[in-house]
C-alpha cells in the first residue's frame, strides 16, 4: 500500500521476449493469473518491465582492475542483500588496497579479496535463487514459504558471515587491533599495537581493519603476532 490509496504491485512472469513498458492490459492479465481474482487496474502512475539477472563475474581481479559491488555480482532484488554485499566488498578491499599502496603489504594481498568475497557472492546468488518464486511457476505451499522466510530473517543480520579460510570476529576498528585480557603485558610489542581490555579472552586475538579475526594465540607469545602480520603482508591467508 502507498499514500493516496495507490498500491504497488509486482508480478514475476517468465521472459516473453517483449520490450518496452508493459501495458495496463498485460499487467492485468499477469496479476489475474497470479491471484486467481478478477483484479482491475486503472490510472497507473508508473509501469516498468525489468529483466532480472543473477550472475557473477568470472573473476574479481584482472591486474590493476578490481571489481566490487554490482560489477562483481548482479543479484535479483529479492532478498535485499545486493547493496549490503557490495558495501562489504568495498570494506574488505579498501584496507587491503591501503596496505599495498602504503607499502605495508605486497600486491599479492589483493588476491585474498576474491578468495574471501567470491564465496559470499556465490552463496548470495544461490540463496536468492532458492528464495525467488515471483509467480514464474507453481506457488510453494505455505509451510515452505514460512520456513524460508524464517531462515532468510536469520541470515539478513549479516552476523553469520565469515571467511572460513581466515577466521575472524565481528567488531569494527580503524586499524589492526590486539585484544588482550586486563593486566597482560607485551613489553616488546610495536608502538602501533593498541591494547583493549577484554574479560572474555583467555589469550590474545588480532583483529583486522575490517573487523574480522585474523589470528589467536596464547599469552606470552608476542612473536606469533608479528608472524601473523608478516604472513598477511606477503599476501598469504591466515588460518
Amino acid at each position: 500500500p502507498l499514500p493516496d490509496g495507490r498500491v504497488r504491485i509486482y508480478a514475476g512472469v517468465p521472459d516473453n521476449g517483449r520490450d518496452g513498458d508493459p501495458s495496463t492490459g498485460e499487467l492485468t492479465i499477469a496479476i489475474q493469473a497470479l491471484t486467481g481474482a478478477d483484479v482491475r487496474l486503472h490510472e497507473p502512475r508508473y509501469q516498468w518491465r525489468v529483466r532480472l539477472h543473477n550472475s557473477i563475474a568470472g573473476r574479481f581481479r584482472a591486474g590493476r582492475c578490481l571489481f566490487a559491488g554490482d560489477t562483481a555480482h548482479t543479484v535479483m532484488p529479492v532478498t535485499a542483500q545486493g547493496m549490503n554485499t557490495g558495501v562489504q566488498d568495498a570494506f574488505n578491499l579498501g584496507w587491503k588496497l591501503a596496505m599495498v599502496v602504503s607499502g605495508r603489504a605486497r600486491p599479492e594481498l589483493l588476491d585474498s579479496y576474491e578468495a574471501e568475497r567470491r564465496p559470499v557472492a556465490e552463496a548470495l546468488l544461490a540463496h536468492t535463487e532458492r528464495a525467488y518464486w515471483g509467480g514464474a511457476g507453481p506457488a510453494p505451499d505455505f509451510a515452505s514459504i514460512y520456513e524460508r522466510l524464517h531462515h532468510i530473517n536469520a541470515n539478513h543480520t549479516g552476523i553469520p558471515l565469515s571467511y572460513p579460510d581466515s577466521p575472524r570476529v565481528p567488531i569494527f576498528t580503524g586499524d589492526w587491533t590486539l585484544l588482550v585480557p586486563p593486566g597482560a603485558q607485551f613489553p616488546d610489542a610495536p608502538d602501533w599495537v593498541r591494547r583493549i581490555a577484554n574479560d572474555d579472552e583467555s589469550g590474545w586475538s588480532l583483529v583486522r581493519p575490517d573487523g574480522y579475526l585474523a589470528a589467536r594465540g596464547e599469552l606470552g607469545e608476542p612473536d606469533a603476532v608479528t608472524a601473523c602480520l608478516g604472513s598477511i603482508a606477503t599476501g598469504q591467508l591466515v588460518r
